[in-house]
């Protein structure tokens, strides 16, 4: 019974925030003032129901589908999975968890290597593991740290095929882990690397890492593979850890291990979307950035280009792309029609508080009225660094943007709406340092409502059956899903509320689509356009802008706008598939219905 009542309340609770989310914004803020209504939207809104009740469907269908995969898989001998567990600070409960997962492997065992401290603890092991066989397990006295920790993982002379994985005492591995990590290795043509998620158990309340794809520029700046990552044994042996004074744990030694192998070329790093590992712990885990992460991203940045600095929070880093005096003309384009105290404000937020001086502003006039809109335009006519030029027909943001393109000098072009604010003085710096990367296409910047909350952390692919807008809602404040909103990484795309790109790629992919996305939707046309190319599109929180959304254009919800918005909708899922597409930069594990990275609930 309780089930059902469960199941009930996270239906009401999915209709509400639905049903919210089409209340306009200073609608729901007078709302909240009242304090019954409050009241009881939050009877709905249980999000400890909710989590439970996702968890647990979760671990259920991930189980279904585990044991369907080892079904089909015989029994091998012996593993090609060379386990290193790091039992020197822990208890002996902890070890005994972790001991207890490998040896209740479906798959045979794997190699073990087990760090202890205590000489002891080896005959505790024994007596409380009859089953152990001390052949697969190879029981080390140690203060683990990386280089004797990488020593002895490797001392059986792994072959080539062979992997490694380090764990903590405390991780409890799936019943089917090996079984699922072998799979993976097989069906991915044993790739250098592959990780899967993990949960986490905070007083009983779980917390699921659902990781997207492999993702460099984010690993740079936060730990997101600090367990459950596999490594190839020659790719391990081959890696040469930096030297650091103080001996560093398996999170450190993973994410050190990530990044380094991150720039060897044609890498090939595979992730599982299934939790094979959970943690259990009592207090919230802290992920400060390890000194041996440190100095490998110092020896990657030698060779790269890019800095480190200090981050916002101390589980995360910035990365700072070098320029070297590179200082490229970019061309900002602004479609606009009057609203010209909109507009002022975006042209003198960019003139008076952006840092970086080597621009053109191409306003895009079209179609305006007001007499108030031609004084301004004469102003802004003695200035040198702004171009006026007429777009004399009906509205069509990707055919106004085009025509801009072609009348640009700039080698890089910033799209730029008419309500835009300029936060960062560096906003344009940040872009460009990334965008004048070989490997990008398009980068986009953090923009945020004028109350401070998110407007735009980057584009999921699939959101609302074509796309939506990542942790949007969310707390200026906020560090977001896995510290997302507040470190850099890829997205398959970004919004044009505020995005660079090379003019060559924007030529190269035929710019926006002028004929079948007229209004809505062309920003992610160009993005996975870009995509296709084999290039990666960059969201970063370091450049941050408001963004007074379409306050100029007018909603798309009804007369002859809702017919053309939802044509658009069509066409994207006709020509990008987006109401099935798997967004590689998010995880088929979260929702699509919600913009808050939480699980499925269905």
């Amino acid at each position: 019974m309780l089930s059902y009542v469960v199941k009930l309340r996270i239906l009401v609770s999915e209709y509400a925030f639905r049903l919210a989310t089409r209340v306009p914004k200073p609608v729901r803020r007078r709302l909240k003032t009242l304090r019954a209504i409050s009241h009881g939207f939050n009877l709905v809104k249980d999000d400890a129901y909710r989590v439970r009740h996702a968890f647990n469907m979760l671990k259920a269908r991930q189980a279904q589908e585990l044991e369907a995969m080892a079904s089909f898989r015989e029994r091998v001998p012996e593993s090609r999975i060379h386990l290193v567990v790091d039992a020197t600070v822990a208890d002996f409960s902890q070890v005994s968890e972790t001991v207890s997962s490998v040896l209740n492997q479906f798959s045979s065992a794997a190699k073990v290597t087990l760090f202890i401290k205590e000489a002891g603890t080896k005959e505790r092991l024994f007596i409380s593991f009859p089953e152990l066989d001390s052949a697969l397990f190879n029981i080390v006295h140690s203060v683990f740290g990386a280089a004797r920790a990488l020593g002895e993982a490797t001392r059986f002379q792994l072959a080539k095929t062979e992997y490694i994985l380090f764990l903590k005492a405390g991780d409890v591995l799936n019943r089917y882990a090996i079984t699922a990590f072998e799979h993976s290795i097989e069906s991915g043509k044993y790739p250098d690397a592959l990780y899967s998620d993990v949960t986490t158990i905070v007083d009983d309340i779980p917390v699921v890492e659902c990781r997207p794809e492999f993702c460099p520029d984010y690993l740079y700046e936060y730990n997101y593979l600090p367990s459950s990552i596999c490594f190839k044994s020659d790719l391990v042996q081959g890696l040469i850890l930096p030297d650091v004074e103080c001996a560093e744990g398996v999170e450190a030694i993973n994410h050190a291990l990530a990044i380094l192998l991150s720039s060897c070329p044609n890498v090939n790093i595979k992730h599982i979307p299934y939790t094979l590992l959970e943690h259990i712990t009592r207090v919230t885990p802290e992920r400060p950035v390890s000194q041996l992460a440190r100095q490998s991203l110092k020896l990657i940045g030698a060779e790269r280009g890019f800095k480190i600095r200090e981050g916002v929070s101390k589980e995360t880093l910035c990365v700072q792309w070098e320029m070297d005096g590179f200082q490229p003309l970019v061309s900002i384009i602004i479609p606009t029609r009057d609203q010209v105290d909109l507009l002022r404000q975006c042209i003198e937020s960019i003139l008076e508080k952006s840092s970086y001086q080597n621009i053109e502003i191409l306003l895009v006039n079209n179609n305006s009225e007001e007499i108030e809109t031609y004084d301004y335009f004469s102003l802004l006519a003695d200035d040198s660094r702004i171009k006026i030029i007429d777009y004399p027909y009906e509205f069509n943001y990707s055919a106004i943007n085009n025509f801009a393109v072609t009348k640009a000098s700039g080698d890089f072009i910033a799209l730029v709406n008419n309500d835009i604010e300029v936060i960062s003085a560096d906003w344009l710096e940040t872009l460009i340092s990334q965008c004048a990367r070989p490997e990008v296409g398009c980068v986009g910047a953090k923009l945020y409502y004028p109350d401070d909350t998110c407007q735009h952390g980057g584009v999921v692919i699939g959101y609302g059956g074509v796309a939506g807008h990542a942790h949007k809602n969310f707390e200026r404040s906020s560090k977001g899903y896995m510290c997302r909103l507040i470190t850099t990484q890829n997205f398959t795309a970004v919004t044009a509320a505020c995005l660079m790109i090379r003019k060559e790629t924007f030529l190269k992919v035929g710019g926006l689509d002028e004929e079948n996305l007229t209004v809505a939707f062309n920003d992610i046309d160009l993005c996975l356009k870009v995509h296709t190319l084999g290039l990666r599109n960059i969201w970063t929180p370091h450049a941050e802008l408001y963004h007074h959304e379409s306050v100029s254009r007018g909603s798309d919800r009804k007369g002859a706008a809702r017919i053309r918005f939802m044509n658009e909708i069509k066409y994207m899922k006709k020509r990008w598939n987006t109401h099935e597409f798997k967004d590689p930069a998010y995880n088929e594990n979260l929702t699509l219905s919600r913009e808050d990275f939480a699980l499925k609930t269905y």
